[in-house]
C-alpha cells in the first residue's frame, strides 16, 4: 500500500452532554417561571385582599358615624368633630376607629 500524502481526520462531534445541558437548563427555566408564576399569584391575591379589607373597615366606619349622626343630631362640624375623635381613638387605643364610632352611639 502506497502512501499517498493525504491525512484524514473524523470531525464527528458527540454533542449528547451539550444536549443534555441544554435541556436541564430549559427544565431549570421552566419550574423557576412556574414558581414565579405561583408567587405572583400569591401576592394579587394577598394585595386584593388588603384592598377588600380596607374598603370594608372604611365602609364600617363610615356606617358607625352615620348610626351617630342619626342618633346624636349632629351634623355639620359636630359631626365633623366627631368623626376626628372617634378616628384619634382608633389611633391612640386597642380599638379601631370604626369601633370607636360604635362606642359613640
Amino acid at each position: 500500500m502506497g502512501y499517498d500524502g493525504t491525512l484524514k481526520f473524523d470531525t464527528s462531534i458527540d454533542s449528547s452532554g451539550f444536549q443534555d445541558g441544554i435541556n436541564k437548563i430549559g427544565s431549570y427555566a421552566s419550574k423557576a417561571l412556574k414558581a414565579t408564576t405561583a408567587v405572583i399569584g400569591g401576592v394579587s391575591t394577598a394585595v386584593a385582599g388588603i384592598g377588600t379589607a380596607a374598603i370594608k373597615t372604611g365602609a364600617g366606619f363610615e356606617a358607625g358615624m352615620s348610626n351617630v349622626a342619626a342618633i346624636s343630631g349632629a351634623t355639620g362640624d359636630e359631626l365633623k368633630s366627631l368623626t376626628d375623635k372617634a378616628k384619634e381613638m382608633g389611633a391612640k387605643t386597642k380599638y379601631s376607629a370604626a369601633e370607636s364610632a360604635d362606642a359613640f352611639s
